[in-house]
């Protein structure tokens, strides 16, 4: 979806607000910038920080500051909005995460969680703010059948499945992409 134009004002220009906000010696000016946008400045600030995944740490950034309430209450509202969404879906990983390692460490076996997962537990004090939709690990080929096992029983479906992998999705997800 193209962002949509707005008056007077350049995409680069959302973008420069968007990263003076998350800037602490700069946010005051984001904050200056950010109240003399017009309802296209907020929709494209919207999907930028949707895109690039930075509505929680905007979201916490505006909590802290305690002046959420005296700039685009729209803006703000959104970024409270992405904050809970990734809290549940982090809560949620979390516990698929917690259940799909648990055999592997049960029987002894190597299973490594990568990128997202990984970060989590190692570099963010507030998971919410990292936002995943998915759990990457690596396994030895050795330990595949367990990992069918453990995905069955999760109740993840196999979507698509190539040399080098294989990508499993909740049955809730899949009914979505097979009425589509």
């Amino acid at each position: 979806m193209p962002l949509p134009a707005s008056p007077g004002r350049k995409i680069s220009g959302i973008y420069a607000t968007l990263l003076d906000l998350l800037q602490p010696e700069s946010f005051a000016a984001g904050c200056s910038a950010l109240a003399s946008w017009n309802d296209d400045d907020r929709l494209a600030a919207m999907l930028l920080c949707q895109m690039h995944g930075i509505a929680p740490l905007l979201h916490t950034r505006f909590k802290a500051s305690g002046i959420s309430t005296r700039c685009a209450p729209e803006f703000i509202d959104y970024l409270a909005t992405q904050y809970g969404a990734c809290k549940s879906r982090a809560r949620r990983i979390s516990e698929i995460q917690q259940q799909l390692t648990q055999p592997f460490a049960d029987d002894n076996r190597d299973l490594l969680l990568l990128k997202g997962c990984q970060l989590l537990s190692a570099c963010y004090p507030d998971p919410a703010l990292r936002p995943m939709a998915d759990i990457d690990v690596l396994i030895r080929a050795e330990n595949r059948p367990l990992l069918e096992a453990v995905t069955d029983r999760l109740g993840l479906r196999l979507y698509s499945e190539t040399a080098d992998g294989a990508s499993y999705l909740t049955s809730a997800a899949m009914s979505g992409i097979e009425d589509a």
